[in-house]
């Protein structure tokens, strides 16, 4: 499943969103952050990882 895409526009609207007041100069601060976030999240997805076992399980009936 693909991410969906960090924009200018989806930056400026959860910003509105969440009452964030910011100027030009922050938004495309914030957009460059989260684009390479996104960009390196997204590279976990390239990862050959068949018959690789987690480090850590969790088991619910565990006490």
């Amino acid at each position: 499943m693909a991410a969906p895409k960090v924009t200018l526009e989806s930056v400026q609207a959860l910003a509105r969103l969440i009452g964030l007041e910011l100027t030009d100069e922050k938004v495309d601060e914030l957009l460059s952050q989260l684009k390479r976030g996104s960009d390196g999240v997204a590279g976990l997805d390239e990862l050959k990882l068949d018959g690789v076992e987690p480090a850590v399980s969790f088991r619910a009936d565990a006490s």
